[in-house]
Formats: C-alpha cells, sequence, structure tokens
C-alpha cells in the first residue's frame, strides 16, 4: 500500500482510519515508525515544523498528535457531550480536520485558508463526499474563530453571533468546531484548557446554537422574554417571595439575564432577599479567585482593584439589581491562599471608604489604542483598549471612569503576548458618550 501512494487502495485505507475510535493510537504508530507523511501527504510541509508564537510548545506534526489524543480523551463533560451526539461521518470528519487543521502552515499565506483547501482536496481524494469535505473546508478556514470570539468579542452581542454562525452555516459544524476548539486548546501544553476559557467556550456553544433556531435576528426584547421564562421555572426562583421574584424580573439590565443562568440569578436573588447589611461579600477560591458584592453603599471600585493589581482580572460584571442596589461579580486568573482571606476581607471592607486612595502607576495608552462604539446597541455602548500590559492597568482605567461617574455594565479582560485587551461594556443612560473624548483624553493623558 505504501509504495503505492496515491491508489485507490491507499485512498481508500486512509480514509478508514478516521473511522476508527483510536485513531490516535493508528497515527502514532506511524509517526513512530516515520510514515505518517507518506501516508498522509498533506502533512508533509509541516513535518518538524518549529511554532515560534508564544503559544505552542510543540513542532506543528506533533501538535497534531496531541490534538488526535485529546480528541480521544475530551475531559470537559460538556464537550464529551458534543461529540457523542455526533454520527459516525461526521466524527469521522471532524477526526479528520482535527489531524490536518494546521497543514497549511510554514507558507506565507494565512494558514486556515490554505489549509481549508488542502484539506476540502484531500478529503475528496480519500473518498468524502462533497458534503462533507465542505464541512472539512470551513472547520480549518474557522479554527480559530471560536476560541478568538469567546476570548475577545462581546458574545452578548447580537451581531457577534449572528457574523459568526453566518460563517459556520450549520449547527453540526458549529458541534465540530466546538470539539476542535477543545482539542486545540488542550494539546497546547498542560494546563492550557482551564475553567475560565471552557466556561467562555461553552457559553459561545450555548449561545451560537439557541440563536440558530431562529430565522430572524432575535431582538433584546425578545431574548429577554424568553430567558424570563426560563428563570420563572426555576424551583429556586419560584420558592421566592413574589416581591423578590417582581424586584428580578423589573432589572432593567438586560445583559444581567444573558450572561447568567437561571440558577445563578436565582441565587443573586435569594442573596437580596436575606441580606442584613447595607453592604455583604463573598469569596470564593476554590479554583478561581471570585469576589462577589451586594451593596447600597458606594463601592470605591478603583481603590479596590489597585489594591488587587497583583492579582489578574479576568471577567468583571456591574448590575443595579433594583433602585440604590447594586450587584458587583470579579473573576480573576488566579487565587489565594486560605492565609490571605482575611486581609482580603479588610481591604474589601476599606473600599467602601470613598476617600480612601491606593497608589496609580503611570499609564501607557495611546489613542489608537482606544476604541469606542455608542452604537454598539440600544443599551450598551462598547469600549475595547488594546495596549500594553502594564500593572494596575484595570484599576487607571476604572479610576477614570470613577472620576467621570460612569457606569460600567461588564468588562472582558485578557492579556496575550504582553497586550492587555479589555473590553467594557458601559450603560448608555449615563454620560459616557458625551463626554467620551474628555474620557479618552484622560486615558491617554
Amino acid at each position: 500500500v505504501f509504495s503505492a501512494k496515491g491508489s485507490q487502495q491507499h485512498m481508500s485505507l486512509s480514509k478508514t482510519f478516521f473511522y476508527h475510535d483510536h485513531t490516535y493510537r493508528l497515527l502514532i504508530a506511524l509517526y513512530r515508525a516515520q510514515l505518517l507523511t507518506r501516508f498522509f501527504p498533506p502533512l508533509a510541509k509541516v513535518k518538524f515544523l518549529p511554532q515560534f508564537d508564544g503559544y505552542h510548545r510543540y513542532p506543528v506534526d506533533l501538535h497534531s498528535m496531541h490534538c488526535m489524543r485529546a480528541l480521544q480523551n475530551i475531559t470537559d463533560e460538556k464537550v464529551s457531550e458534543v461529540y457523542h451526539s455526533l454520527d459516525e461521518n461526521e466524527k469521522a470528519i471532524l477526526r479528520l480536520a482535527t489531524f490536518l487543521h494546521d497543514c497549511g502552515k510554514g507558507r506565507k499565506k494565512d494558514h486556515s485558508e490554505l489549509g481549508a483547501i488542502i484539506i476540502k482536496n484531500y478529503a475528496l481524494e480519500i473518498g468524502f463526499s462533497e458534503k462533507f469535505a465542505t464541512y472539512a473546508h470551513t472547520l480549518i478556514r474557522y479554527h480559530t474563530r471560536m476560541s478568538n470570539i469567546a476570548a475577545r468579542e462581546d458574545i452578548y452581542n447580537e451581531k457577534v453571533i449572528y457574523t459568526f454562525i453566518a460563517k459556520i452555516k450549520e449547527p453540526v459544524v458549529l458541534k465540530m468546531l466546538y470539539v476542535l476548539t477543545f482539542a486545540d486548546i488542550e494539546s497546547v501544553s498542560e494546563g492550557m484548557y482551564s475553567n475560565f476559557n471552557a466556561n467562555l467556550l461553552k457559553e459561545l456553544y450555548c449561545i451560537s446554537m439557541d440563536a440558530f433556531s431562529h430565522d430572524a435576528m432575535i431582538s433584546e426584547a425578545g431574548k429577554r422574554t424568553r430567558f424570563e421564562k426560563r428563570l420563572c421555572k426555576e424551583p429556586e426562583f419560584t420558592a421566592l417571595k413574589k416581591s423578590t421574584q417582581k424586584k428580578i424580573l423589573a432589572i432593567p439590565s438586560n445583559l444581567l439575564f444573558f450572561k447568567f443562568t437561571p440558577l445563578a440569578i436565582s441565587r443573586l436573588a435569594a442573596w437580596m432577599e436575606s441580606r442584613q447589611a447595607s453592604h455583604e461579600f463573598k469569596i470564593n477560591h476554590y479554583k478561581m479567585l471570585t469576589i462577589e458584592i451586594l451593596t447600597q453603599d458606594p463601592l470605591n471600585l478603583g481603590y479596590l482593584l489597585g489594591k488587587l493589581s497583583n492579582i489578574n482580572v479576568a471577567t468583571m460584571d456591574i448590575f443595579a439589581v433594583e433602585k440604590g442596589l447594586k450587584y458587583f461579580k470579579i473573576e480573576f486568573l488566579e487565587t489565594v491562599d486560605d492565609t490571605e482571606i482575611p486581609y482580603l476581607e479588610i481591604i474589601i471592607n476599606d473600599a467602601f471608604d470613598m476617600q480612601k486612595k491606593t497608589r496609580l502607576l503611570p499609564m501607557d495608552i495611546h489613542k489608537n489604542e482606544i476604541d469606542v462604539d455608542c452604537d454598539h446597541s440600544n443599551t450598551y455602548a462598547r469600549m475595547f483598549i488594546n495596549c500594553k500590559d502594564q500593572k494596575g492597568l484595570l484599576a487607571n482605567i476604572i479610576s477614570v471612569f470613577d472620576d467621570m461617574d460612569i457606569d460600567i455594565a461588564s468588562a472582558k479582560i485578557q492579556t496575550i503576548k504582553n497586550r492587555a485587551r479589555n473590553l467594557f461594556l458601559i450603560e448608555k443612560n449615563g454620560k459616557f458618550c458625551a463626554f467620551k473624548d474628555t474620557i479618552i483624553n484622560k486615558l491617554i493623558d
């Protein structure tokens, strides 16, 4: 068979590999025998090809093998559920796409575009139908899109979601892309696939899959109605006082309903119902440090973040849950020891003193690194800051917002290759858009 590369027998056997439940074991045997590229020509150009991108640890061909191992040993429960919902033909083309997703690297052309062309031609050559070859083309063409959107964009924006699924085109391709994205991240290095990015990808997958069930774009009001119906069926929610239920359903921010599950909203409502003081907080440091604050008192958020600037923030949500009562949720990429909790409690309590100040380091932000969109949605404006990562950067930005009395609805924080990518959604009922030039000038001053 090897001597007759390109023969019908060779092509048929190549296809058969991807219908096997233990494809990785077969491929690793060929890799160790130095026969892998002879049997799978699309990998010839990336054999032993190093990747100097500060992200991947392995050469392209070995990374491809690790991807197949991750696909064979899925550790994420949701990803596993989606994978096992695929039929045998869908699993086979997914295995092929996972194995060859980086086959376009090492050339001047974008590796996703070139790889998509290579894999479609190869899939047809070894006997897959036009439909499944097109699936493979789409998967390779957009194999980095899902992780990029989850990490860098506002996944609660209808435009983002519908632009994304317009490229994917079919729910089954979304399923395969979700599994491929898991395998790609999991195989980069140990710990790269964390609880944090797992939750982001799962949320993006669920929102996108839901969007496929509607022929036209759903308005924010329509989505809110559907989420409220789901919430009203949640046992923990129905167990609350009717007055508490009404307060929750009257929350003006749609984002709360889009970001949090019915169970999470129910538990927030129960906390609102049982609170005893004008401000209360909860600290969870099991895997990632999470601080939740429910307060009627003003919170000196710039001071709080400044004191915690040694820990990288992942996401931050701020919601007005009833008149005069705000809810803050700050998730960090790291955690703290039990011994640090008392010190953390002191910092949070001190943050209710609006006279408190923390020393802020100078910022290095340029005007072309700030993008403001006041037409982001009916409810929110958007500010995106892509600048050099700096100690205390978020604390500085929040301090400017505090000085200008700007209400932040949500924030997504990410750092890649020493670049900070900070996405803020800001309530449009304030003065952000009217004073955006002043705010930008303060940030770059």
